[in-house]
């Protein structure tokens, strides 16, 4: 199952990380979806060149492409941008506290574009929103069982309710291995790193014994 994921979900969750976002225009579209886990700088689409543009990531405006911007006339930037916001990119982002070219403020007020701001520096805030977006949008499900980390390996342990799982893991605890998670085991699918194990928010830290 891979999650689905709002501007307004992904803003928050970089407010979580201490990366905060600001809408400068579109906050109507804050619903809008985001279903790519990457982040994507449009280079050379800002010239009209659509051929490698990839509009259902979110897009990235950092000192080379607004400086860029203000170089051209505007009825040229009004167009590419025009162009660029209703092929149905998710949202925009500009980066470094930058002001934004008038003419995307225009335009993502007028589709109802979420246009963001924020402090970080544009390599700075691709990395780590990359790795925000990367985990929030990663194939996930949840499996019932119990997870320890056995020397490093992570064993999953799985069979009918009752048969004594968490009994199980609390002898393997007792020996000095970790456990991970009890009952419920969110896992997700991480492109480079395999597959991710972790509790469920609600029975963190906790785990049921029978008697």
């Amino acid at each position: 199952m891979t999650p689905t994921l709002t501007v307004s979900g992904f803003c928050e969750r970089l407010a979580a990380t201490d990366l905060t976002v600001s809408f400068l225009a579109g906050e109507t579209g804050g619903a809008r979806e985001i279903a790519a886990p990457y982040l994507h700088r449009p280079g050379l689409s800002l010239v009209g060149h659509f051929f490698h543009h990839h509009p259902e990531r979110v897009q990235v405006f950092g000192e080379t492409e607004l400086t860029f911007l203000e170089a051209r006339a505007s009825g040229e930037t009004a167009a590419v941008l025009e162009r660029l916001v209703t092929a149905g990119v998710p949202c925009c982002i500009v980066t470094k506290s930058l002001p934004p070219a008038h003419d995307l403020i225009q335009s993502c007020a007028m589709h109802q574009v979420p246009l963001l701001q924020t402090t970080a520096e544009t390599g700075e805030f691709m990395r780590h929103a990359g790795r925000v977006l990367a985990d929030l949008l990663a194939p996930t499900t949840v499996v019932h069982g119990v997870m320890v980390d056995i020397f490093g390996i992570g064993v999953l342990i799985v069979g009918p309710s009752g048969i004594g799982k968490s009994e199980c893991a609390l002898e393997l605890m007792l020996k000095g291995h970790r456990l991970v998670a009890d009952d419920m085991v969110e896992i997700k699918l991480r492109a480079r790193e395999g597959l991710i194990c972790r509790s469920m928010e609600l029975i963190k830290h906790h785990m049921e014994i029978r008697g």
